[in-house]
């Protein structure tokens, strides 16, 4: 992974403000470090299903 782009795109998050603006930048972070697919979910408790609680994703189709 490279250190300046995550560095970049942590600068660039300090201006932004919604998920619209964050989430094509962090994809960007993403497909420059190689990432074809990811799940950004917040930690469940022991009774909700993860699934549910998904912030950001992007899966192969199928």
């Amino acid at each position: 992974m490279n250190i300046t782009l995550l560095v970049q795109f942590l600068a660039l998050l300090e201006e932004m403000k919604t998920r619209e603006e964050i989430l094509p930048e962090f994809e960007r972070l993403l497909d420059r470090c190689g990432f074809d697919f990811y799940g950004l979910i917040r930690q469940p408790k022991p009774h909700e299903n993860p699934l549910r609680l998904l912030l950001a994703g992007r899966w192969p189709d199928g």
